[in-house]
């Protein structure tokens, strides 16, 4: 699918100019070359796509907004000042800042004040030339409960790359049961993958989940979201929140179960329930929210072998990873799955120019569309609607054609009904697809 990007607001466009290529030789007229760009002001981070403008000493350019309401595009006039370029920036004709930039290689700097507020830019070259893809093992000592573009990358991806790593459990403890991060769902990230773009989609391949230690925790009551209001829970003291790991034959068990449960056991299933980017604009989201983005979808297929698709806000993306569960029943009805540690490998891509402005993930057997909203009935029609926009795109069908093909083969599955929004997906069997032309 392949969206126009049009209007500042929607990616902002800054026109700058190379002024240590000025230095080094004479510009050739009407010189451009395209950036990822990154303005830093303290408490917020505004990310965009930069094409630089240059003839001769001179410069001239646009921007989308950079203030954090993405209110006020911006214009910019400039000189060389040696290896400086001095840059006015003017919103509506009326002076709002100026900035100081220098272009060194594949890397812009920059430092200035916007309405009156200092910033600092940074930049990387876009389309720039590529290492071949490798292999990273990446032995996290920091993870985060917020989802945004403020940390800095921990890894810098190109497409093709794999990285094999680490996660905490929700409550922030590792794979020997020691705190390692606040409680929160803690994501090992960010990962900034090399030519993602906002408009983009980066595409992340899960190729391997392995739980690290041999205990799981889940709550011991249904959530208030998954029930009625006059159903009444009491919780067994004598019971614990703990189950058992058997690694070997691949069972969770509780590890004090009732008599009535304990022959129980329970096939693991890994999976992660949080893989998100960063999302639009400014905005940073704890990581038990989900959305656009992806963040905590707590969708039981999130496991070995799926591909999920992620609209790309940010230059980079800005990928998070974590909250693994052992295994997951669909809702998520405890609030919790069978949380625990993960040892993670996984696979980045970028689809150039594409978005379904939504997560949509796929596995050897199904395509599934993720609809996130504020009640089920608005999940459901957010994955019923991204679903169908998906079979106009990649298949051409008509309106007809959708209503033939979902009517009768449509299947949606409750991924979680606790969290601060509720998940539904629409799914589609690959050999459903396979029959349209």
């Amino acid at each position: 699918m392949r969206r126009v990007l049009s209007g500042w607001a929607a990616i902002g466009c800054l026109m700058l100019s190379s002024a240590a290529a000025m230095a080094a030789s004479a510009a050739p007229p009407d010189a451009s070359e395209t950036w990822l760009l990154r303005a830093d002001q303290g408490d917020a981070a505004i990310s965009t796509i930069l094409e630089l403008h240059r003839s001769a000493d001179a410069v001239e350019g646009h921007s989308g907004p950079l203030d954090t309401l993405g209110a006020y595009p911006l214009h910019f006039r400039g000189a060389r000042a040696g290896a400086v370029l001095h840059l006015v920036a003017k919103s509506d004709e009326e002076t709002v800042g100026a900035i100081d930039v220098t272009v060194t290689g594949d890397t812009l700097t920059g430092a200035g004040k916007l309405f009156g507020t200092p910033v600092a830019l940074t930049g990387s070259r876009s389309g720039r030339a590529q290492r071949p893809p490798a292999t990273y093992d990446f032995d996290p000592d920091r993870f985060h409960v917020l989802t945004s573009n403020l940390p800095p990358p921990v890894l810098r991806l190109v497409p093709g790359d794999r990285v094999r790593t680490r996660t905490v459990d929700n409550y922030g403890r590792d794979e020997n049961g020691v705190a390692a991060a606040m409680p929160g769902n803690p994501g090992t990230g960010p990962f900034y993958v090399e030519g993602a773009a906002p408009g983009d989609t980066l595409v992340v391949h899960i190729l391997k989940l392995t739980p690290n230690r041999r205990t799981a925790r889940m709550a011991r009551a249904l959530a208030g979201t998954a029930v009625g209001p006059g159903y009444s829970q009491t919780k067994d003291p004598a019971r614990t929140d703990t189950w058992l790991l058997d690694l070997q034959d691949g069972v969770a068990r509780l590890q004090t179960p009732s008599a009535r449960l304990k022959d129980f056991t329970v096939a693991l299933k890994p999976m992660l329930g949080v893989v998100g980017v960063a999302p639009p604009a400014a905005a940073s989201t704890p990581n038990s929210d989900l959305g656009e983005w992806g963040g905590n979808l707590d969708f039981p297929e999130m496991r070995e072998g799926v591909t999920l698709y992620l609209p790309v806000f940010q230059p980079g993306g800005m990928l998070f990873i974590g909250d693994a569960h052992a295994l997951q029943g669909d809702g998520e009805v405890t609030g919790q799955g069978l949380e625990t540690s993960m040892a993670v490998e996984f696979q980045v891509e970028v689809l150039k120019g594409e978005t379904l402005s939504q997560p949509w993930s796929e596995n050897a057997e199904a395509v599934m569309v993720s609809g996130v909203g504020g009640s089920l009935n608005d999940a459901l029609q957010s994955a019923t609607t991204g679903l169908a926009k998906w079979l106009k795109a990649r298949y051409r069908l008509d309106d007809t054609d959708v209503a033939a093909v979902l009517g009768t083969s449509l299947e949606l599955q409750i991924a979680e009904v606790v969290d601060p929004k509720y998940h539904v997906v629409a799914k589609l069997e690959k050999r459903v697809l396979g029959q349209i032309r």
